[in-house]
């Protein structure tokens, strides 16, 4: 043997052990590769050979053992290449379907597919083409197509590339802020494609229908399978795979490799496919997108429609309603005027005289305050109410009211109830439209309880982020088919009235962004509560001091 010195240097663990070395590595493959071609291990054998049998099995097991080990050492080498390019191949196509994902144009989408295909080492296609069913001329159209048409393209293409060639983000980067994508002449070409639905025995019609692969065997011609491919299709590694889902046919993919002349193996062949369901699945995407887009154009259109019809028809009903008002306001004035015109009448006849009464003057002064609030209740409906905000006292305005309405409470036999906490409740409102709401609220009870007489219940309290007012009656309450038309403008289910009172409070309390709600028991009376949001109450208690007016 050669010397232990020697020996080591080349990394022999032979010797390493033969020298008493106890720790001697055997779990990488690489120590093997010296001991291969060994010239010392070579003539142990030589000198094994011709003596016992024992020596003669050894020296043979030996041999076979490193034959063995350096074929799975190959082995080893070219698993791990493959799974390199597996790995590759997946980074690649997890790139491209992200970006699919995030596109919605069908040519970018086109680059993105192509782009991987012919993506170096990877898929590394030299170039590939996609054709997609046309149902308006019934063919297979070429759409898109990226690589070189000649192999002097190509070789001025590779010259580029010596200076630098561009990583595949780039190359996808590119595609984004392109504003022309598709610039090779092998595009072109591909886009002067077309192939009728009705050449059956077209192969690329065939691989759409079958939805099976096809590669091209040695002898075959290109021309005589596919007619339209001639001179743009090169045999060599020529591949086509159906481009398809569950519920759509889309297209055929097809690549080849006219530049290398690569054959195509059956891992191009299944990458490719993984490929084309990817590409199918991003295609059905980007049509559902477009369609959802055309929808919501459409949608976009009869919206459009619908509020120029809606200013129509809010035009026409705005002269409806002037119509209706000219006939209410009418009914409502005759009345008054032709009171005031009978009574100022009989003034004239008899003034001066004995039996001028001055009791018609009062009468007129009456009727003249009433047309005053028919006239008010029909500007406050019709014209835009601009409120005035400020802060002011709820139960303040509440009390006011009920002063100014205590002789007429009185002359009604009603009394008056009210719940309200022990401190202030302000509120952010305009306090003169809120005075308005709440007089017409206190008329209407007290006009439903006028006859028989009754109580008067008013309270506030807050509840969740509004402020809470209701003011109830012990009326006879409200008719069924009356209750559905309560703020429906001009209607009215007294003898007198405009019809407007419910209608103005309703768009008042709308206006500061609240609401009113109604409640009504034949018999027993109705309550109506009016809620205002965004409101505050100054150390308010969780329970109402119940104070009783002296009208109870």
């Amino acid at each position: 043997m050669a010397n232990a010195e020697t020996k080591n240097s080349c990394g022999c663990w032979i010797t390493d052990l033969l020298a008493g070395k106890e720790d001697v590595d055997l779990s990488t493959g690489k120590i093997f590769d010296y001991c291969k071609g060994c010239p010392d291990l070579e003539k142990l054998k030589e000198r094994a050979s011709g003596r016992r049998t024992a020596d003669t099995t050894i020296a043979i097991l030996i041999d076979k053992l490193f034959e063995r080990i350096h074929s799975c050492r190959i082995q080893l080498v070219d698993t791990a290449s493959s799974l390199r390019k597996k790995l590759e191949e997946l980074s690649l196509l997890n790139k491209v379907t992200d970006h699919l994902l995030k596109t919605d144009n069908l040519e970018r989408a086109l680059a993105l597919v192509l782009t991987g295909v012919t993506a170096g080492d990877a898929f590394g296609f030299n170039r590939a083409a996609i054709f997609l069913c046309d149902l308006r001329s019934n063919s297979l159209r070429g759409i898109a197509g990226i690589g070189c048409a000649t192999i002097d393209e190509a070789r001025k293409l590779w010259m580029q590339f010596d200076s630098g060639r561009p990583t595949f983000d780039e190359a996808l980067e590119r595609i984004y802020n392109s504003d022309e994508i598709f610039t090779d002449t092998f595009h072109h070409q591909v886009w002067q494609v077309q192939i009728p639905f009705e050449e059956e025995d077209n192969v690329l019609m065939k691989v759409l229908k079958t939805q099976e692969i096809f590669v091209l065997k040695p002898g075959e011609q290109i021309a005589h399978l596919c007619p339209q491919l001639d001179n743009l299709a090169d045999p060599a590694g020529f591949v086509a795979v159906p481009i398809a889902t569950d519920n759509l046919d889309f297209g055929v993919l097809i690549a080849d490799n006219f530049v290398t002349n690569k054959p195509v193996s059956e891992d191009d062949i299944l990458s490719l496919k993984t490929f084309a369901n990817t590409a199918a699945t991003a295609f059905e995407n980007v049509g559902l997108h477009n369609q959802l887009r055309a929808k919501l154009e459409e949608l976009k259109h009869t919206h459009d429609l619908l509020r120029e019809n809606q200013s129509y028809l809010v035009q026409h009903e705005r002269l409806a309603d002037i119509g209706k008002l000219a006939t209410t306001v009418t009914h409502e004035i005759k009345t008054p005027l032709i009171t005031i015109g009978a009574y100022t009448r009989r003034l004239l006849n008899t003034f001066g005289t004995e039996k001028f009464n001055k009791e018609h003057l009062e009468v007129i002064l009456h009727e003249v305050d009433r047309l005053e609030k028919i006239s008010s209740e029909i500007l406050d409906y019709s014209k835009e109410i601009r409120l005035e905000i400020t802060s002011c006292d709820l139960c303040g305005i509440i009390k006011e009211i009920l002063k100014i309405l205590g002789e007429k409470l009185e002359d009604y036999k009603i009394g008056v109830k009210t719940k309200f906490h022990d401190r202030q409740v302000i509120i952010r409102a305009d306090a003169n439209r809120i005075r308005q709401v709440i007089y017409n609220l206190i008329q209407n009870a007290m006009d439903a309880m006028m006859l028989k007489g009754g109580t008067l219940t008013i309270s506030t309290h807050t509840e969740q982020n509004y402020t809470v007012f209701e003011i109830e009656d012990t009326g006879e309450g409200i008719k069924q088919e009356a209750q559905e038309k309560l703020f429906t403008p001009f209607y009215s289910t007294k003898a007198k009235g405009s019809g407007l009172g419910l209608s103005v409070s309703k768009k008042i309390i709308d206006d500061h962004g609240g609401y009113i709600k109604a409640e009504t028991e034949r018999g027993k009376g109705s309550k109506f509560s009016v809620y205002l949001p965004g409101l505050k109450s100054e150390n308010q208690p969780s329970e109402p001091k119940v104070m009783r007016s002296q009208n109870e």
